[in-house]
């Protein structure tokens, strides 16, 4: 007598069970948690980070940021200023780029990257009607010693002469912020500051892609990862910097890169010696990637499957571990999971010969318990032999055939 047990996960309960790392159960699926970002109220929130010799940069510069333009009306303190996303120190200052707040309380379709060199004083670039309200932009700005770029949401949106090396001050880079009342209003996520020139395609390639913080060049980097607390971890140096009054959220923010989830270990041991296994799950990627991996040996090794494929080293195995990574490259996008199908084969030995039997035929009729242990039905044999079992092996009861 052979029998066969499926385990299967298709609803937002199912997918919370197990151990959840940067992924969320939702909408009966599994997708990647959101990266958390600062949010800015316009009015006195902004983040400090002490002045340093590496935040002096002078020959070569990149700056980027990622930042949400609300959708709606302004707060009524704003004014025509320009209101500060990243800036190094607040007047004059050497490197920033600057979001036009507009008048009568509405937003004016304006983005303001600017340097200020020994040579010109300020050089400007303003880019118009190239945002996306209600919703992320991202913006950089790449000075080479003979021009001034500017890049919104990868693409080339302005650029201007400009030659000498870019003034320094002892002033603190400041983000959200720049002096007097240019306070941002909105949220800001991801900032980095190179002392290279990056290029175009470099920009498009990286602009998605969380980094190490170790790249060449990298002097800062601000992940807002943390979620929580007052600190702003620098990830490529020593430049933390301090939140005044920013809150952190989730609300309407980017994916992070990657994620895992370990289901529950199966005990297959009360059921008899296991035969063969198979499993299969539903996806939808947004051309990124879910990866399914089982171990028969408590998650010591991980081997690599293939959907609607056999389980690897699933033969005689008293366990099953499956974990699932969700990764994405554009983390604009989470790769969601559907369903996730289980099943395993096992062969029965005969209690009163001790033959392994696999060919006889018997009908069979299963009980269902509940996560107590409690009989809930007395089901109806089907067709296609599944029981229906708690994953709580300690509630498993023995069943018997005629």
């Amino acid at each position: 007598m052979s029998v066969s047990i499926r385990d299967t996960d298709t609803t937002t309960a199912d997918f919370a069970e197990g151990t959840l790392t940067d992924v969320v159960a939702v909408n009966d699926g599994l997708e990647l948690v959101n990266n958390p970002a600062l949010s800015f109220d316009g009015v006195d929130d902004y983040v400090e980070v002490a002045d340093a010799n590496s935040l002096d940069i002078v020959d070569q510069l990149t700056l980027e940021a990622w930042f949400y333009v609300p959708n709606g009306d302004l707060p009524k303190t704003y004014n025509t200023t320009f209101r500060s996303i990243v800036s190094k120190g607040d007047t004059v200052a050497p490197y920033s780029i600057n979001w036009y707040a507009g008048s009568s309380g509405t937003p004016d379709n304006r983005l303001q990257s600017e340097i200020t060199t020994v040579d010109q004083g300020r050089v400007s670039i303003t880019a118009y009607s190239k945002l996306n309200y209600g919703a992320w932009n991202h913006n950089a700005i790449v000075y080479d010693g003979n021009s001034l770029k500017s890049y919104i949401n990868g693409e080339l949106t302005g650029s201007t002469v400009a030659s000498g090396g870019i003034v320094t001050n002892t002033k603190p880079l400041y983000i959200g912020f720049a002096g007097s009342d240019r306070y941002y209003w909105g949220n800001i996520d991801d900032v980095r500051i190179w002392n290279t020139v990056r290029t175009q395609t470099e920009i498009q390639d990286n602009m998605n892609t969380e980094l190490t913080g170790s790249e060449t060049g990298l002097v800062a980097y601000y992940k807002m990862n943390e979620g929580s607390g007052t600190t702003l971890t620098d990830s490529a140096g020593t430049n933390g910097g301090t939140i005044n009054g920013a809150t952190w959220t989730v609300d309407n923010t980017r994916y992070l890169t990657t994620g895992t989830r370990q289901s529950p270990q199966l005990d297959l041991s009360p059921v008899g010696t296991v035969k063969s296994g198979s499993i299969n799950w539903q996806e939808t990627l947004n051309s990124q990637t879910i990866t399914i991996e089982t171990s028969v040996d408590g998650g010591s090794t991980w081997d690599t499957c293939t959907n609607g494929g056999s389980i690897p080293n699933i033969s005689g195995a008293s366990t099953l571990d499956v974990r699932q990574t969700l990764s994405t490259t554009d983390t604009t996008v989470t790769p969601r999971l559907e369903s996730l199908e289980v099943d395993i084969d096992t062969a029965v030995v005969n209690e009163d010969t001790g033959v392994l039997q696999e060919t006889e035929t018997h009908t069979f009729y299963p009980f269902k318990f509940n996560d107590t242990g409690t009989l809930i039905s007395d089901m109806e044999y089907n067709q296609e032999g599944w029981i229906t079992i708690p994953k709580n092996t300690a509630d498993w009861k023995k069943v018997g055939g005629e």
